[in-house]
């Protein structure tokens, strides 16, 4: 708990539960006869060195490219429908763009807020209508926010906010309407391209 206070952003495989640990991304888990076993698989680590460099930018930039549409493919090739939170932003978009080639079934939310830094409405409905998704504009309300409920409190790593009632509220609201069973977001994102912390 100590850790998580002092570092959230810095995952390991420890959680706030005693006893309970978390599969990282890069890891596999391979479940024998009474035994578990977990091995690392990958490490960003083991291309840092100058011998594993790309330096060529449009190679850099096609790999990329492919490996975020893999990605993306991948995880969602096992949803019926995907409803996806678009900002317009980079991140989204990208991901908005990724369901579009693979053809997977997917809506747009956008949530908004009354002042102008809160209202990316423009910026999603220009990304929507390039990928030929349906795109749910909605308002956040205040009113669905109770302070005095935790929405982290049974999570092994309490991340959950407040704030985001709204938004929760909101983007079930979306999927139930669309018969979505997974949500997708730029979420993460950042981490990716070097906004780390």
């Amino acid at each position: 708990v100590a850790q998580h206070l002092i570092a959230p952003q810095l995952r390991i495989a420890e959680t706030c539960i005693a006893g309970l640990t978390e599969l990282l991304g890069g890891y596999s888990l391979i479940v024998g006869a009474g035994e578990l076993h977990v091995s690392q698989l990958w490490s960003p680590w083991d291309f840092v060195t100058a011998d594993q460099q790309i330096t060529d930018e449009a190679l850099a930039a096609d790999l990329v490219r492919d490996v975020t549409l893999s990605s993306v493919g991948a995880w969602a090739s096992s949803f019926n429908h995907v409803v996806l939170g678009l900002s317009g932003g980079l991140d989204s978009s990208i991901v908005a763009t990724c369901l579009s080639r693979k053809r997977i079934p997917f809506s747009c939310i956008t949530l908004v807020t009354e002042g102008a830094t809160g209202d990316e409405r423009d910026y999603a409905r220009v990304v929507s209508e390039f990928v030929g998704a349906p795109l749910f504009e909605e308002f956040q309300d205040t009113s669905h926010v109770d302070i005095q409920r935790s929405d982290a409190s049974h999570l092994p790593r309490p991340i959950a906010r407040s704030f985001a009632q709204s938004g929760d509220l909101k983007s079930l609201e979306v999927a139930t309407h669309v018969q979505a069973d997974a949500f997708f977001g730029g979420g993460g994102g950042d981490n990716v391209f070097c906004y780390l912390q």
